[in-house]
């Protein structure tokens, strides 16, 4: 049964019989990244993008766009009724839309579109979510992975464009590697950068993040008790997970965390299995030190010395690191600026944009537009308005 997010969009997506882009998500994965990633490519301001989505968990997520079309189906939690439900509606779509391009998003998603695009004859672009193949059963999901694509590509399947999320998710897709390109989940363009001077002086330690077994909590716990007997006031607060140590603070998982950012010394994240952490790219943005277990995905984030690297499940080494970073404000102060340029430089919305301007229009897709709210604001509004310009395709 479909639903409609808004009735607006209802309306402009029965007009998109020409649409040039057609959207296919399935939100089998509904982490912090896979959302954002979509949330972003739901603001493209043009005519000839259209958005379809299957969400089996009834994720509260805004996709609202003005001139996008958005339409949102609940698909069974039953993984064959739901490859079922997703492959009929698609089809269902496609021969109304008759779209040049469909852009697949997820396994599911992507199966979905390579298997009907011989029949069809669109171009398919692709991006994998390959996050879950670092978990423990990474090397089951990988095998599965390979035979879907040898069984894709012996149907006559070709796939024009792999878009991955990250330098490390394209080493873990095993068929794609060296013919992909990477555009990474933007940070959030609300948050505002902190002040060294002030954080310095905070005894916080901030660690967001549930549950999960791969977040490395317990190891969290052990830092957690030796920093109560290190020398330094500095408490660790975490937020998003349950107890599991009484020598940590927990608050909630709440969407705005401005205000833990702002007051707090650094980010530790100590997971020993991570995909592109959101909370490093966004610490990254507003400029906060971040200290890091040292696993693939975050020293893609942290590359050219924007952070300190820790062995994983190393102990001792993280307080000497945490320690070390509190005694040096110089280096602290660089550690900020590094992170607020390599942010700016690989990691802004203006950057996503650009990258999908420049294959798109491979395509003839050249009217890409987004809101000028996430643009840069500069004196006069002028490079606020060439930027809008140069995206949309004009001079």
């Amino acid at each position: 049964m479909s639903k409609k997010l808004y009735p607006a969009n209802e309306q402009a997506f029965s007009k998109r019989r020409l649409a040039k882009i057609f959207y296919l998500h399935h939100l089998e994965a509904t982490g912090g990244g896979t959302l954002r990633y979509i949330e972003y490519l739901a603001k493209i301001q043009s005519p000839q993008v259209a958005f379809l989505l299957f969400d089996r968990k009834e994720a509260n997520i805004s996709l609202h766009s003005d001139t996008s079309a958005v339409r949102i189906f609940s698909a069974p939690h039953s993984l064959p009724l739901r490859i079922v439900v997703i492959i009929w509606q698609t089809i269902v779509y496609l021969a109304k839309h008759r779209p040049g391009i469909v852009h697949a998003h997820s396994s599911i998603s992507g199966f979905v579109v390579r298997l009907l695009q011989p029949f069809f004859g669109y171009r398919a672009i692709y991006t994998p979510h390959c996050y879950s193949f670092t978990y423990p059963n990474g090397a089951l999901k990988n095998a599965v992975y390979w035979l879907i694509e040898k069984a894709l590509a012996n149907l006559g399947n070709t796939t024009n464009l792999h878009v991955s999320m990250s330098d490390y998710q394209v080493g873990k897709q095993l068929t794609v590697r060296n013919r992909g390109v990477i555009i990474h989940s933007p940070f959030d363009w609300r948050k505002q950068p902190v002040d060294p001077h002030r954080t310095f002086e905070s005894n916080t330690i901030v660690v967001i993040g549930s549950n999960r077994p791969q977040k490395g909590y317990h190891v969290l716990a052990r830092i957690a008790d030796e920093l109560i007997n290190s020398s330094l006031p500095i408490r660790i607060l975490v937020i998003g997970a349950q107890s599991f140590s009484s020598k940590v603070s927990y608050v909630p998982w709440q969407e705005n965390l401005d205000e833990y950012y702002s007051k707090s010394f650094c980010l530790l994240n100590v997971s020993y299995s991570e995909g592109l952490s959101l909370s490093l790219v966004d610490a990254l943005n507003v400029g906060l030190p971040i200290v890091a277990f040292d696993i693939p995905a975050n020293r893609e984030i942290l590359d050219n010395g924007c952070g300190v690297l820790i062995e994983q499940r190393n102990v001792d080494d993280t307080i000497s690191a945490i320690i070390s970073l509190k005694q040096n404000f110089e280096r602290y102060q660089m550690l900020h600026i590094r992170e607020r340029r390599r942010a700016s430089e690989y990691f802004s919305p203006q950057v996503f944009y650009r990258k999908y301007q420049c294959h798109y229009m491979q395509y003839g897709i050249k009217d890409i537009g987004i809101p000028e709210i996430l643009l840069p604001n500069f004196p006069n509004g002028t490079r606020t308005a060439r930027m809008t310009r140069v995206l949309s395709g004009s001079r």
